[in-house]
């Protein structure tokens, strides 16, 4: 079977695909069902259903007519992204072709392997970002140490140039054809590096801007993430939780159709 494979944290899983009047009080808080491939949809909630159904990878894949594997993880990094293309038993014997699509999440996240796979709902990795504004002193001071000596600006571009070499190489052992774009980090960071070289940006479909910024200039909306946080209502293409609506994940499934179709002809 020939496939469309999307790996990323939210953007990819879904999240704001669902209306917001429909979202229920008891929203599923443990989504560790995202960290496995099942041809079942049946097998996950109804709202993980229509998250999924409205994402971009199965807007998409219908519009390619491929069978959709979305792998996206809530709240992920990059480096765990690509490492769930080894975490899912996902039928390799059987894929033919298609497209690995990868939609990087925020440079500042960090993904370490978890020790207790109880503490992170069953993930195989941990992810690390910035934590919310606090008045705790004493982890304010630990995460000065931490961003100083561990999550430097250093690691976390090594981090995320890697996590894209990796999944470019990993489609040339799998004959798929990869493509990547940034969703609501541009990630300009990672340009200059030494590597970067090595990455068939012509594959890029968000070189020099990301979906987010896409997206709010085709509405005229700011592209400031707190803007939509501070909203009550979702705009027509981004949700009050700062992810795109169904309407929003079909744009962004028929933009990277089209930079697809111009590819192939050119």
């Amino acid at each position: 079977m020939k496939v469309l494979l999307g790996i990323g944290d939210s953007w990819t899983a879904g999240i704001g695909a669902v209306p917001d009047n429909l979202r229920p009080e008891n929203y599923p808080n443990n989504r560790n069902y995202f960290y496995r491939y099942s041809t079942d949809i049946d097998q996950v909630p109804e709202i993980i259903q229509q998250e999924l159904n409205g994402s971009w990878v199965k807007q998409l894949s219908d519009n390619l007519f491929l069978q959709p594997i979305n792998l996206g993880v809530s709240g992920s990094g990059n480096r765990a992204a690509v490492k769930s293309l080894y975490y899912n038993d996902i039928p390799w014997n059987k894929i033919s072709g298609g497209y690995l699509i990868f939609m990087l999440s925020s440079i500042s996240r960090l993904d370490l392997f978890s020790y207790d796979l109880a503490i992170s709902n069953n993930r195989p990795f941990r992810t690390l970002q910035p934590p919310d504004e606090t008045d705790d002193k004493q982890i304010k001071i630990n995460y000065e140490w931490w961003l100083k000596n561990i999550q430097t600006d250093d690691l976390l571009i090594n981090e995320t140039v890697l996590s894209i070499l990796e999944a470019q190489a990993f489609c040339k052992q799998t004959n798929l054809d990869f493509y990547f774009g940034f969703s609501f980090d541009k990630c300009e960071e990672i340009y200059e590096h030494c590597l970067s070289n090595n990455i068939d940006w012509t594959h890029c479909l968000t070189k020099g801007t990301c979906f987010l910024n896409i997206l709010a200039s085709e509405q005229r909306t700011p592209e400031d993430l707190e803007w939509y946080f501070n909203q009550k209502h979702s705009t027509e293409l981004i949700s009050k939780c700062c992810h795109p609506t169904a309407k929003g994940y079909k744009f962004i499934a028929d933009y990277i159709q089209n930079y697809i179709s111009n590819d192939h002809i050119n």
